[in-house]
């Protein structure tokens, strides 16, 4: 993974979303309703990337998991090499630290 590259995160815990998921289904697959009609989290979702924000470009309960949240995001331009922490952001609270390995 570099700077510049689309980085890809799940989570639980994403509280309400929009539209409504019925708890245990999955949204219907894209041939039926458009991606941005997929349930996204009512809540801001943020990801910082050693302490820089993050471009999301995606944040949604994809059409293959039940209550489960695939956020799709861009590592900031200037990160650092090495092992860099990555906190997502929800409702203003912070998530566990985990680390992503960014090399030239």
């Amino acid at each position: 993974m570099k700077a510049g590259d689309y980085a890809t995160l799940y989570l639980t815990g994403q509280g309400f979303v929009s539209p409504t998921a019925a708890t245990g289904a999955v949204p219907p697959p894209p041939s039926q309703i458009p991606v941005t009609q997929l349930p996204h989290p009512l809540a801001n979702v943020a990801v910082l990337v050693s302490g820089v924000a993050a471009q999301i470009s995606f944040a949604c309960i994809p059409c293959y998991l039940a209550g489960v949240t695939q956020v799709n995001f861009i590592v900031p331009p200037g990160t650092p090499t090495s092992d860099q922490p990555v906190t997502v952001t929800l409702a203003g609270v912070p998530s566990n630290t985990v680390y992503l390995k960014i090399s030239y």
